[in-house]
């Protein structure tokens, strides 16, 4: 009796790879070339455009970024934005600095984020071709590159966008049905013939190629003459792949853990615009919205209610860290910024923090774990002047210092090992009982708070004077 045997092919495990492998490869070239069409938007619109050549703008604008300026009227070039100007030291290019002050005779005074000090040329206001307003991380790189000579990163760029040409066709068999090459396997019914199909062989990576290497000659003539050029050294890295807008850049140096700009359009919330530790702002602690030049902040009033912003994310107080914040004020008196156990008025624990003595000075203090010793450094020059100052705290098992304006002005190893809890960041009111120096019964901070920062780390004192060099 004949027997009937039906075999059964294994299944095709490796198409979910291959397909995800060129979904990604797909992926991430079209997202280049809609970045890289979406750069040339602007300049189509007659908006100035040039490609970043150096890094006095860093971090915020690094080499190889395309910015677009907006022909704007002069009522809009205030002290703080970013203006795209004919450079006054080389004729026929362009730079992109930061409007310093206007002086009595009408001449502009620009600096860059990462300059310490102005340019030493002021631009006319002639010269202006318009206000930075938008930002394409690292679309001109390939354009800077070929400006350059630089023949190893083009190959790498050249070699990566082949790569993935190549991967992002290589799932074609399996989309077009054709049988497993491995095992035999069919992916869909062989029977019935296939539609008649036209197809233009490489359709899509000749697109894509032709599109990069459009763009690539349209970066090259961007703005007359070279790109924007500056007179600091280039601290490149290649931001996220998406358009960022401003006049006010913002910019995270040092890589910190948290971040509160205190730049929010409304309500209670602070975003924490590097982590996952926003805060929420309580009691007669108001927002202070200005201008780019007056830089926006928190003011604190002394109120009965607590001022205070807090972290809503509970985390473990770090034996090794850095705290950084600028402060204005004109009383001497309140806790600037802490960590503590809670987000009431007064937490249990309590250290980590940044405060005002009742001498006017500062102070930074650490509580020791087991004897629960509070030890503090103290500056010698007061900070109750009503101006603009920054502090900064470092703190490692052993050794502690304070930084103010950018200098080290205290420090001390006798600090052990830091007690630990968990708890919460915060700016403002926390009760400074038992403090060396401090007033306990004048807790709260009354003035304004900006730009507060946490690192993981202690800060070199090279971080610390950048820091202040480039301004909050």
């Amino acid at each position: 009796m004949p027997r009937n045997t039906t075999r059964t092919g294994r299944r095709c495990t490796s198409d979910a790879v291959a397909l995800g492998i060129a979904t990604t490869a797909r992926t991430l070239l079209l997202t280049a070339v809609a970045l890289v069409l979406w750069a040339l938007v602007p300049a189509c619109l007659g908006w100035p455009t040039t490609t970043v050549v150096s890094g006095s703008m860093a971090p915020a604008v690094q080499v190889g970024d395309v910015v677009a300026a907006a022909p704007l009227p002069e009522t809009a070039r205030t002290p703080g934005r970013v203006l795209l100007v004919d450079d006054p030291d080389h004729p026929g290019r362009l730079r992109l600095h930061r409007l310093d002050q206007v002086r009595d005779d009408g001449m502009l005074v620009l600096r860059g984020d990462a300059n310490p000090r102005p340019d030493r040329s002021a631009v006319s206001p002639s010269a202006v071709r318009g206000v930075a307003l938008l930002r394409f991380p690292a679309v001109g790189l390939p354009a800077t590159w070929l400006r350059e000579g630089d023949l190893a990163h083009l190959a790498a760029m050249s070699a990566l966008v082949l790569a993935l040409l190549l991967l992002a066709g290589s799932d074609r068999g399996i989309r077009d049905g054709a049988p497993c090459r491995r095992c035999g396997t069919p992916r869909v019914d062989l029977v019935t013939p296939p539609p008649t199909e036209t197809r233009t062989a490489s359709t899509v990576p000749a697109t894509l190629l032709a599109v990069l290497a459009a763009v690539t000659a349209a970066a090259i003539g961007t703005g007359p003459g070279a790109g924007a050029a500056f007179s600091a050294e280039t601290g490149a890295a290649v931001a996220a792949a998406t358009a960022k807008t401003f006049p006010c850049f913002r910019g995270f140096l040092d890589s910190p853990s948290l971040a509160w700009d205190f730049d929010e359009k409304s309500g209670p919330d602070v975003v924490d615009h590097v982590g996952r530790q926003p805060a929420v702002m309580t009691g007669h602690a108001q927002r202070h919205d200005a201008s780019c030049a007056d830089n926006p902040s928190l003011r604190f009033e002394d109120a009965a209610d607590s001022p205070r912003a807090t972290s809503s994310t509970k985390v473990g107080a770090p034996s090794t860290f850095s705290i950084e914040v600028w402060f204005q004020t004109d009383r001497a008196q309140g806790s600037i910024m802490s960590f503590g156990s809670g987000q009431t008025a007064a937490s249990g624990y309590k250290d980590r923090r940044l405060y005002i003595t009742s001498d006017g000075t500062l102070a930074f203090g650490v509580q020791d774990s087991g004897n629960a010793t509070r030890r503090a450094v103290t500056s010698s020059a007061r900070v109750d002047d009503g101006r603009w100052h920054m502090a900064v705290g470092t703190s490692t098992p052993g050794h502690m210092a304070l930084w103010l304006d950018g200098v080290q002005v205290a420090d001390r190893s006798d600090n052990t090992k830091p007690f630990t809890y968990e708890g919460y960041w915060r700016v403002g009111r926390e009760s400074t009982a038992d403090w060396p120096g401090a007033d306990k019964s004048k807790p709260n901070f009354v003035g304004e708070i900006d730009t507060a920062r946490v690192y993981n780390r202690e800060l070199p004192w090279t971080s610390v004077a950048t820091h202040f060099a480039v301004g909050r």
